[in-house]
């Protein structure tokens, strides 16, 4: 019975891949550093909980100044992740009905480094339908000193 469940699920998504694009162009400012990122890639509902993105493109510069120019960059870096799943089990306090992508960036052209996690709108994720709507990077450990949230645009098409 779940396996039919999970089948007219998928077929009622109409297994096809949208695009998501976040970004942060103007710089926001957190902790004392400004922030731009950027996060995009293909993804797919594969149930009702969960959403994989195919080559996830997960990147960020910090800025000790609000010129924000190639002077003032205090870390940087981008990973690729050919797949990457939402975690299951995130259960937040703040951002209710989100959902959460995980990941470890370690760029060693640029020596930046960190966690960052992905929160956006679960509904809008399941739905995979054409939106625009806010998402937030959580950087954690940058740098092995630094920390702070940035607000994104995202949209999907």
């Amino acid at each position: 019975m779940k396996t039919l469940a999970a089948l007219l699920f998928l077929s009622s998504l109409g297994a096809q891949a949208a695009v998501l694009k976040c970004e942060q162009n103007d710089g926001w400012q957190t902790n004392d550093l400004w922030v731009t990122a950027l996060v995009s890639g293909e993804f797919q509902a594969v149930s009702d909980k969960e959403v994989v993105f195919d080559d996830a493109v997960f990147a960020y510069k910090l800025y000790d100044s609000d010129h924000m120019s190639s002077k003032s960059i205090w870390s940087q870096g981008a990973q690729l992740y050919k797949s990457l799943g939402n975690s299951l089990s995130y259960n937040p306090r703040k951002y209710k009905g989100h959902m959460k992508f995980s990941v470890y960036v370690d760029d060693r052209d640029t020596k930046g480094y960190g966690y960052l996690d992905l929160i956006v709108p679960a509904d809008k994720m399941l739905a995979a339908k054409k939106s625009e709507f806010t998402g937030y990077l959580i950087m954690t450990w940058m740098d092995d000193h630094f920390g702070g949230t940035a607000k994104l645009n995202c949209k999907i098409d």
